[in-house]
């Protein structure tokens, strides 16, 4: 989860579905099979958003007023848009005291929130989220569901002892 900068450095990528993670946010005991998650997590989202509004965020155009007239903008200026590179560190502020967040841009917004890895940056990180709250939510048993099909599958209406070969 560690990864490289290019300037030197390293970032360290907080994806939400990480055991380790939720089993080091969480106050009581995780369990691995139940697939551990701090997606809904109010700290995580807020983070996540406000990445995703400095990332994404829609030019104004003021000189054909399509932002004030509430129309959507021209497919053109879509594809023209300026978006910050998928490698750019950004600044994300925390609370109202100032505490500044390091983190690095994304090219997608579903993309796991990946932070400066400095130990101040770290801590700010694990504070923030305990004091915003941290939820764990479960996504199932572990296993999806399977049943089989296809010509090699069983069905019920054939004997258990019955072979499948011609006669």
């Amino acid at each position: 989860m560690i990864k490289e900068k290019e300037g030197g450095g390293h970032w360290l990528q907080l994806r939400a579905s990480c055991f380790g993670l939720c089993n080091l946010l969480s106050t009581d005991k995780v369990d691995p099979k139940a697939r551990p998650t701090i997606k809904d997590s109010v700290g995580y989202r807020a983070l996540v958003e406000k990445r995703n509004a400095k990332v994404f965020a829609a030019p104004h155009d003021a000189l054909f007023g399509q932002e004030e007239a509430g129309e959507p903008p021209a497919k053109k200026a879509r594809k023209l848009k300026d978006k910050l590179s998928p490698d750019q560190p950004l600044d994300i502020q925390l609370n109202d005291e100032g505490a500044i967040l390091a983190i690095k841009s994304c090219a997608r917004p579903t993309d796991d929130l990946v932070i400066d890895y400095t130990h101040d940056n770290v801590n700010m990180f694990f504070y923030y989220m305990q004091e915003s709250g941290v939820k764990i939510t479960t996504e199932g048993e572990g296993k999806r569901p399977y049943s089989r099909t296809g010509k090699h599958s069983k069905t019920a209406d054939k004997p258990a002892g019955h072979a499948d070969k011609d006669e």
